[in-house]
């Protein structure tokens, strides 16, 4: 009999993890499907804004031409106060161009499509680069901007140099634009352990220190910041650590709330053999 009654037991434990082995198929081809449909929703989603952001970028790569023709008064000359509502305008198409640049480069960062380019640059010519970009703005708000370093021997970096460019003018338009008033910004570029390290540094109104730990997470703008620019995305410093991690680099800040802050990045002198 009890014989019979393990033989029994058996059956049912086998009968019963055949009914559990079952569900899991089920469970793992229902779960796969979900993930497909994700999968999909994803692709659409970064299909539209893909598409979205390309058709906005020439009428917006037009408007920014013809106002800095009128501001600069090439089309004809123009008077201080007409050149300041020129300027205002053109802030606004530029800050329409980065929006549409970070959607397209969050779009690639997220779905791992962006690819890097490294070459041999000098990091003076894309400092003068992103401060010619920045120009009106700067000379509107009567910032002064100080760069160190040039005649300090400073190595070539190796580095994708549009994307370094896109940091360092993010970087140098966050001290403008969270400096009120007039200020200055300084920008010291330094030999350091085999790296070149860059700082850009504001008096303007600083980082409070219960948010500085969100400061590089997308989206995310510290309050005193939306107070004093109400436009902007928050995805700037997000990008920025994203290409400088790819760069096997990183980058860091140092703050105080009314008093400043001040951004440092490190970017390699060789070949980075982290990214093919």
């Amino acid at each position: 009999m009890e014989n019979n009654s393990d033989s029994q037991k058996l059956i049912d434990a086998n009968n019963e993890l055949d009914k559990v082995s079952k569900m899991l198929v089920r469970r793992d081809r229902e779960l796969s499907l979900v993930k497909e449909q994700a999968l999909q929703v994803d692709e659409l989603k970064s299909e539209f804004v893909s598409t979205v952001a390309h058709q906005l970028r020439t009428p917006l790569a037009g408007n920014k031409w013809i106002l800095s023709m009128l501001s600069h008064g090439e089309v004809g000359p123009v008077n201080e106060e007409q050149k300041a509502f020129l300027v205002k305008v053109y802030n606004s198409n530029e800050r329409m161009v980065t929006l549409v640049s970070e959607l397209l480069d969050i779009d690639r960062v997220t779905t791992n499509r962006i690819k890097y380019t490294f070459v041999e640059a000098d990091i003076f010519t894309l400092i003068n680069k992103a401060l010619a970009e920045l120009s009106p703005s700067v000379e509107m708000k009567g910032i002064r901007i100080f760069v160190e370093g040039r005649d300090s021997g400073i190595p070539k970096v190796f580095i994708d140099a549009d994307k370094i460019a896109a940091v360092l003018q993010n970087l140098i338009d966050n001290a403008t634009k969270y400096t009120l008033g007039s200020g200055d910004v300084i920008i010291k570029v330094e030999k350091n352990d085999g790296h070149v390290k860059l700082s850009v540094k504001d008096n303007g109104i600083g980082i409070p220190k219960n948010v500085q730990n969100k400061i590089f997470t997308l989206f995310y703008r510290a309050p005193n910041a939306t107070q004093v620019e109400i436009d902007g995305s928050g995805a700037g410093l997000y990008l920025s650590k994203k290409i400088l991690n790819k760069h096997g680099t990183d980058i860091w800040f140092e703050s105080e709330e009314g008093k400043g802050s001040t951004f440092y990045v490190t970017l390699p002198t060789k070949p980075f053999k982290g990214v093919a």
